[in-house]
């Protein structure tokens, strides 16, 4: 089955998570309207989807920009789908989130330099891609960033470079299979 448009009239779902199903297809754009408020008369900022994963399945198509309405969203998991396409410099309106997995998904281009303005992105997972370029200094110097697996791709750059712009609360940092040197 696909996901239908539907879902984004849920404006009171906190969490959507349809990981490890047979759901094909692509992400309908109009998922973007699940930003709306919770609370009446603007008492309140909650927005209506706080973790939205649809990894382990067969959505294709590319990530829909839309998915950047839902400002209030800390966990985006799309890891182990078939989409393709690159990673939307959008995503930077996503000033909430935490974790960011895009693994094993078939993006291509490079890495959005926008995504180290994310004060709050503390793991970023991008590994098993066609990712290519550089490493966005932006994103090595992240004061955030814990996690930061890249591993599988065709980044380009020097160890020299990586170090000298990496912030140390970095805890993990995974780079095999690209072209460091």
């Amino acid at each position: 089955g696909h996901i239908p448009t539907e879902l984004a009239n849920l404006n009171m779902l906190d969490a959507f998570d349809l990981h490890g199903t047979n759901i094909n297809g692509t992400i309908p754009t109009e998922l973007g309207r699940l930003r709306r408020t919770r609370l009446p008369l603007g008492l309140g900022k909650a927005a209506s989807l706080s973790s939205f994963d649809l990894s382990n399945t067969l959505l294709t198509g590319t990530i829909p920009t839309e998915l950047a309405d839902l400002t209030l969203l800390k966990n985006l998991n799309l890891d182990h789908t078939v989409i393709h396409g690159t990673i939307p410099e959008e995503f930077a309106a996503l000033s909430l989130l935490e974790v960011l997995n895009l693994s094993n998904a078939n993006l291509t281009g490079g890495i959005p330099s926008s995504l180290g303005n994310i004060t709050t992105l503390k793991f970023l997972y991008l590994d098993n891609n066609n990712l290519s370029g550089s490493i966005p200094i932006n994103v090595l110097n992240s004061r955030s960033l814990e996690i930061l697996s890249l591993k599988n791709n065709q980044l380009n750059t020097t160890l020299e470079d990586i170090f000298s712009n990496m912030k140390p609360q970095m805890i993990k940092l995974y780079l095999s299979n690209n072209f460091i040197h």
